[in-house]
């Protein structure tokens, strides 16, 4: 039976027979251009989609650059067996999932060669409702389908008991949250083909990767194919859906392409190639045989390139983004609240008045009683509103918040959860932006005819597909022959009113309906009665002015009169076993301290060996003694390098005693030697340093000589010596001026 190692994107299916010894064997393995011509042609939608992602991944690798971001994306690896125990043939065990996700991730990290990605896969530890979960489902398909036994996963035939859409309806989670892998028995009642994924875009349950169980995994003690023991068709098929297509794609030789970001597998680095069998290019010699995206045997592969990196990464931020956002490798925990969602609030609208409900949703695992929401607009004064109830696990409620006042022009609507206790704050946060503009306000009145149910009706957007009105689910016992009037806004373009009914007889039960939609001016946008079948639609256009929001006298973006709900956020410690709690705050601010190792506030240390009551790793060294010059008032332990201020002066070099001040009270000054033989004296019996004014006369009372001097510490005590020579005779020497001073007599010979 022949084999296949991939059904890419488009529904590719890809065919494997093995070896393969010439090109064309290469080009009928391939059915890509066949099925994926034939998909655009007879899907528009799809082929919009599909040509501006296309486009968009071409201008992404001629402008990217190289970033190291590391992404780690959830996964969920549904094993879709016919009813045997776990480890046993189809139903795969625990290990041997764990050990298929850790080699592609040592794939996409580089670990044998080639690019790293800077993309891991882990699997998931929460499923779509919040529980906890080891990310491995498992199924028992033939109890649902029991042509599974035989055929397994069917492709290509949707009216199969066990095609591709039933099988995996079976268990699916979310494409926007997690990847789904598919571990099947078989396909197309074999092994044909090893396995697929779906390229980027791609929108419903089906997208994701599905894999023949015998080539998942890695180790001999498992049941694998030989040649694809080595887990390489996961990764090579996780490839595909990260945006990737095979090396060969659309390649009849070895030229080279002129333009490689539009020709081949769009990627500059890998080189044209007709693909290779086994071990060995087929046709070109520089077929990258090692390259994960090609038909090598498992053993032989080990790389992506750089260009692949790029390509990968460029759809997963612009095509696979929501899984960068998903809760599904957090782990579940005991307390935890969080903002699921902002409801009623547009992105774009000419509502200025806005009724916000927040979703408050249960993420752990015990049930929660109580919780405050804190809203801010536009970054201004936060405000908060309390909610009180009973939330199971994974439940979630609506909190109205009060109306909120936000004219023209662009906003901001920041909402965070708060508990006493809440073990996860990533998921606290939202926050929302939105534009306000120009409208005209609509009206739509509906009379009922006597059985209501089946009609719905909607105004939407010709441009923006967005539904600014509309109404469905109108039961008889509750709208039979009732009048009801919706009004909202519509900004400034053009729209359609659609009017449907189930039935297809509008609405001509006795007494008929009608309906009417008018603007603000009174005009008629849309009307119908009695019987008008199974739809009837209307056109219009709309040019509105500003809508002026409601009062808000004090600016803090709530309407006045809801002001009575509101409370002042308090910021503080909000944590009950800290030893900073604040019982009157409801915001926490990160202030939160904790005992140590101490018994002290502010941290967690192992040892004081030193005793003194601080923590070794919050040492801080440095002069501790206060008395020195470089006193360190941050140090904690002496560091042994203090400076000290020479005796008698401070650290800036003034004196520390006022010498003056102190002759009158002081010792008597004296001088010496005296009498002088050759005019050079000191004076002695200072009271302390600083500078002294030393006045000579002779003993007619003239001034000799007059200078300033400062005071000597020397072994005799502070003293000064005046730098002059005297000549033979009697002199009277003052220290000092007016304030203070004494005067010794001093004879020279």
């Amino acid at each position: 039976m022949s084999t296949a190692r991939c059904l890419s994107a488009s529904l590719l299916l890809l065919l494997l027979v093995s070896p393969w010894s010439s090109a064309s064997a290469q080009g009928d393995r391939c059915a890509t251009e066949t099925i994926l011509e034939a998909r655009l042609a007879e899907d528009t939608a799809y082929a919009r989609s599909f040509f501006a992602v296309e486009s968009a991944l071409r201008d992404m690798a001629s402008t990217s650059f190289r970033t190291s971001t590391e992404y780690t994306l959830p996964v969920v690896v549904h094993i879709l067996h016919l009813g045997e125990a776990v480890g046993v043939e189809n139903n795969l065990s625990d290990a041997q999932i764990h050990g298929a996700i850790d080699a592609m991730n040592a794939d996409f990290r580089g670990d044998y060669g080639g690019s790293d990605i800077d993309i891991e896969f882990e699997l998931a530890s929460r499923d779509p409702d919040g529980n906890p979960s080891t990310g491995i489902v498992r199924v028992n398909a033939v109890e649902s389908i029991p042509e599974y036994g035989d055929d397994g996963l069917v492709t290509g035939d949707n009216l199969h008991p066990s095609s591709e859409n039933e099988v995996k309806a079976l268990s699916h989670w979310p494409t926007a949250d997690y990847i789904n892998i598919w571990v099947v028995s078989g396909l197309n009642g074999g092994m044909s083909p090893l396995g697929f994924a779906y390229l980027p875009p791609v929108s419903g349950f089906y997208d994701g990767i599905v894999l023949h169980r015998r080539v998942c995994g890695i180790g001999e003690e498992y049941d694998l194919l030989n040649n694809y023991d080595l887990n390489k068709s996961l990764t090579h098929e996780m490839g595909h859906y990260l945006g990737l297509y095979h090396t060969f794609r659309l390649t009849n030789g070895c030229a080279e392409e002129s333009n490689c970001n539009a020709q081949g597998d769009q990627v500059c680095d890998t080189p044209p190639t007709t693909g290779s069998a086994g071990c060995s290019a087929l046709d070109c010699p520089e077929t990258m045989v090692e390259n994960y995206m090609d038909y090598g045997y498992d053993q032989c592969v080990h790389a992506f390139t750089e260009g692949q990196r790029s390509r990968m990464r460029s759809a997963l931020l612009d095509h696979r983004e929501t899984l960068l956002e998903s809760q599904g490798t957090v782990p579940v925990v005991a307390q935890d609240a969080g903002i699921a969602s902002i409801q009623g609030l547009a992105p774009v609208g000419c509502n200025a008045t806005h009724d916000v409900e927040v979703s408050l949703q249960n993420f752990g695992t015990e049930v929660v009683t109580e919780a405050t929401l804190h809203f801010s607009l536009d970054g201004g004064l936060p405000l908060a509103v309390a909610w009180s109830g009973e939330l199971e696990a994974g439940m979630s409620t609506l909190v109205p918040l009060p109306a909120l006042a936000a004219g023209q022009g662009a906003h901001t609507l920041s909402v965070w959860s708060s508990m006493t206790v809440d073990d996860y704050a990533q998921n606290d946060t939202l926050n929302m932006d939105f534009d306000v503009v120009p409208g005209t306000w609509l009206s739509m009145e509906i009379q009922f005819d006597f059985l209501p149910h089946g009609i719905s009706w909607a105004v939407e957007h010709n441009d923006l597909g967005l539904v600014v009105l509309e109404g469905s689910d109108y039961f008889n016992d509750e709208y039979a022959s009732e009048f009801i009037e919706i009004e909202g806004c519509a900004s400034d373009g053009c729209y359609t009113l659609t009017v449907e009914d189930l039935f297809g007889n509008g609405m001509h039960y006795s007494p008929p309906g009608w309906y009417s939609l008018s603007d603000s001016d009174g005009n008629i946008l849309g009307e119908g009665s009695g019987n008008f079948g199974a739809e009837q639609t209307h056109e219009f256009c709309v040019e509105g002015s500003s809508v002026e929001p409601c009062v808000d006298v004090d600016g803090n973006g709530v309407c006045d009169e809801d002001e009575g709900e509101l409370q002042v956020t308090i910021l503080g410690c909000t944590d009950a076993l800290s030893c900073t709690f604040d019982a009157e705050a409801n915001t926490d601010d990160g202030s939160c301290d904790y005992l140590d190792a101490l018994g002290d506030c502010g941290g967690d240390c192992e040892a004081d060996d030193d005793g003194d009551g601080i923590c070794d790793s919050e040492e801080v060294p440095g002069c501790t003694d206060e008395t020195a010059c470089n006193y360190d008032a941050g140090a904690t332990e002496e560091n042994g390098n203090c400076d000290y201020a020479a005796e008698g002066y401070d650290c800036d070099g003034n004196p520390l005693v006022s010498s003056v001040g102190n002759l009158e009270t002081g010792p008597t000054l004296s001088a010496f030697p005296n009498p002088s033989v050759d005019g050079v004296f000191r004076i002695g019996g200072l009271p302390g340093p600083g500078l002294h004014l030393l006045t000579i006369r002779d003993v007619n009372g003239r001034i000799v000589r007059m200078e300033r001097a400062e005071a000597m510490s020397t072994t005799a005590g502070w003293t000064l010596q005046p730098d002059m020579q005297l000549k033979a005779g009697a002199y009277l020497v003052q220290v000092g001026d007016a304030r203070a001073s004494q005067t010794v007599r001093i004879l020279v010979h």
